[in-house]
């Protein structure tokens, strides 16, 4: 089962689940156990908005770590797992996942590869999706769907520490527009700047071509 199964896709996201899971689900505990995951990236944010999948999998380990009905081999295996698990949660956690400071703008560099970081945000849409024109319905369940969310803030990881609260109000603010303005929106909140800072960043000297009207 891949990070964007159908299984996977279809609805068991973070937000709007019928149910707390139990138990961590076996795409995101594989994920958890790789320490080459792009969860692990400090400046990924996933596991700080959303740690459910790591305190259940830390439970699991720790009881199977004890069990008898287990054999010693099994035991060990829990045990060596959990080992990692610490090592990376305290890399991950011990850093603040951004450099000192708060740039108030974007910065050269950020304007001059806005334009392809907009081009590549709707591309990896288009990929995980298979759709070149999805839906905002789409769009809406595909943003909310923490596998998705664990490559989005890998690949386009928000300058500033962000919350839980602000990320709901990102998916509500942007729940009916379709993927081309959906893209600048989430830009806007990965740099912390306005829209009209990323649209003037893609789009520069005031030029319109292209732009949409949608924001």
């Amino acid at each position: 089962m891949g990070m964007f199964s159908p299984s996977i896709y279809s609805g068991h996201g973070i937000f709007g689940d019928e149910a707390p899971p139990t138990r961590p689900h076996p795409v995101m505990m594989a994920e958890l156990l790789n320490p080459e995951s792009d969860l692990w990236k400090p400046s990924n944010v996933y596991l700080r908005l959303f740690p459910r999948e790591l305190e259940l999998l830390i439970a699991d380990l720790s009881l199977q770590a004890v069990d008898r009905r287990l054999s010693p081999l099994e035991r060990g295996h829990a045990k060596a797992r959990l080992t990692g698990l610490r090592q990376r949660m305290a890399r991950y956690f011990g850093t603040t996942g951004r450099t000192a400071g708060r740039p108030l703008k974007l910065t050269s560099s950020e304007r001059q590869h806005m334009s392809q970081e907009y081009e590549r945000l709707q591309q990896l849409v288009r990929d995980v999706t298979r759709i070149d024109s999805p839906s905002s319905r789409v769009l809406h369940r595909l943003f909310k769907t923490r596998e998705f969310q664990v490559t989005l803030f890998g690949q386009f990881p928000p300058r500033v520490p962000v919350s839980e609260t602000a990320w709901a109000e990102f998916l509500r603010a942007t729940i009916h527009l379709p993927l081309t303005v959906r893209c600048l929106h989430y830009l806007a909140f990965q740099y912390d700047v306005s829209i009209h800072t990323i649209q003037a960043a893609i789009w520069p000297r005031n030029n319109p071509a292209g732009q949409s009207s949608e924001v």
